[in-house]
């Protein structure tokens, strides 16, 4: 949780290595572990940090929407993955969005990607183009649906 490593990888092994349904269990309690650890771990231990990080007007505007509705905004990132997982554990856990807020949206917002990438790993021990196709396009409108909404994002996000 404290590496910014491509969760995505770790998901794309565990299908190849315990198939759909027991790959996105463990992908699932791993991410998910993995985002509350960071998220405590670094508004536990960086507080002295806090005041220090957020000088910036623009990066105000965006601590002060994310304060006033950390559920939508962490859902927002974890369903449109524009910035890395561990990252938005970082910057969420720097703001004063609630513990239960953060593991709700991410309880609720990595449900897709996971799917999407254990599916794309466990395609690959399949042995049918088919499935691999499936996976791969599963993986393309996941992958592009942040592409699409990235200005707006951004827009309603502050940036």
């Amino acid at each position: 949780p404290f590496v910014l490593f491509p969760s995505s990888i770790f998901a794309i092994t565990s299908g190849v290595s315990f198939g759909f349904y027991w790959g996105c269990l463990y992908t699932y309690l791993g991410s998910l572990g993995g985002g509350l650890l960071t998220y405590y771990a670094i508004n536990r231990f960086g507080r002295f940090k806090k005041n220090k990080q957020w000088k910036n007007e623009k990066y105000e505007k965006v601590r002060s929407k994310i304060e006033r509705e950390g559920f939508r905004y962490v859902l927002l990132l974890r369903l449109l993955p524009v910035l890395n997982y561990d990252l938005v554990s970082y910057l969420t856990s720097l703001t004063k969005v609630k513990f239960k807020d953060y593991a709700m949206a991410t309880a609720i917002g990595i449900i897709p990607g996971t799917i999407a990438y254990t599916y794309l790993g466990t395609s690959m021990t399949s042995g049918s183009k088919e499935v691999v196709w499936m996976g791969t396009t599963l993986l393309f409108v996941i992958i592009g649906l942040p592409l699409v909404f990235k200005k707006k994002m951004k827009a309603k996000v502050g940036l």
